[in-house]
């Protein structure tokens, strides 16, 4: 098996690239559907407000329309996705469930180009997390029911995706989690439970259990981004980065007692031109970002430079900060290297 040691030798990583022995106590990655690099970088396009018939004093700047994102990557945080370097779904058809699959286990050949595709089992950053610890230290959330067809559960970790598929329901809160059991699917459908419900019963989980890794997918700004409806995209988008603030004052109560952390946030996918589109159709929509922000890593903002990474290289990423075995599926991704501090990365255990 490799070592992180032994990934971060390849060719095109700097000579004195090489892992120190700190390791990560809680991961937290975040995934936000259907966000374009626009909004998050740039902050509110104002022809398409106008067409939407927002007003003036509604055209705000990204770090008014996401304060705390902004606030993590002006103070300890680095950023890919706004001008110089890049990060990009694989595809060829740029949706969901391909998008999670490249998320979640590294591999750019995930063997599904849409979201009713049959998924090949394989383990996930969640399964590997889980390897060996106690049932409460790996939590997945997902608004978005078909996401439970990536993350299958094994026993030892809890899976609460959708309004009614929770394989341990005893390990949430009960009024949360009937909550959203009975809400209404808008602006998604069928299964689908609205992003406030799985934001609350996420970082309830997070504040009462403190697991090593846990993986929370929200999905209301896809849903209406679909609707071509503008102004409630910007208002899930604020509300993402509202979730994104209360997970990292609970990330920074950890840190005052000496746990490492790292919270990572990133996009499945980007938007077509139109907006309201994605996929193969729409080579655009390939455009994701991400924002890293712990212990490990360097405060730099956003990354100068062309280099563009692949959704695929944020798990081998992940792995190697928690000092997890490195993937063989093939073709893997890679190590972002330049996001951490080199001597923050662990050796592989």
């Amino acid at each position: 098996m490799e070592t992180v040691e032994q990934l971060t030798r390849a060719p095109g990583l700097p000579a004195d690239f090489g892992p120190g022995r700190v390791g990560t106590r809680t991961v937290v990655l975040l995934v936000i559907d259907g966000v374009r690099p626009r909004e998050v970088f740039l902050g509110v396009e104002q022809e398409r407000a106008m067409r939407s018939g927002m007003g003036a004093q509604e055209i705000v700047s990204a770090d008014r329309l996401m304060p705390n994102l902004h606030r993590l990557l002006s103070t300890r945080a680095a950023a890919l996705g706004a001008g110089g370097s890049g990060i990009v779904a694989s595809g060829p058809d740029f949706v969901s469930l391909p998008g999670y699959i490249e998320i979640l286990t590294g591999s750019r050949e995930t063997k599904c180009d849409n979201n009713d595709c049959t998924v090949r089992k394989r383990p996930t950053l969640a399964h590997e997390f889980a390897a060996g610890h106690e049932l409460a230290s790996v939590a997945v959330f997902a608004s978005w029911g078909p996401l439970a067809r990536v993350v299958d559960p094994d026993g030892r970790m809890l899976v609460s995706v959708g309004r009614e598929s929770t394989n341990f329901p005893r390990l949430l809160d009960r009024t949360l989690f009937e909550r959203g059991e009975r809400a209404d699917p808008a602006p998604g459908y069928g299964n689908y439970r609205p992003d406030r419900y799985t934001a609350e019963l996420a970082l309830r989980y997070l504040r009462t259990h403190r697991p090593r890794f846990m993986f929370l997918s929200l999905g209301d700004t896809d849903e209406h981004a679909h609707h071509d409806d503008y102004p409630h995209y910007l208002e899930a988008l604020r509300f993402a980065d509202w979730t994104v603030g209360e997970i990292a004052r609970t990330l920074a109560e950890l840190n005052a007692r000496g746990e490492p952390t790292l919270l990572v946030v990133t996009s499945d996918h980007g938007r077509s031109v139109g907006f309201s589109e994605h996929g193969g159709e729409w080579p655009e929509s390939a455009h994701s970002w991400l924002i890293a922000a712990g212990d490990a890593v360097t405060a730099r903002g956003i990354i100068p430079g062309e280099e563009t990474y692949a959704l695929a290289d944020i798990a081998p990423t992940i792995r190697a900060i928690a000092g997890l075995p490195a993937s063989r599926v093939s073709p893997s991704g890679v190590v972002i290297t330049e996001l951490f501090q080199p001597q923050a990365l662990a050796y592989a255990r």
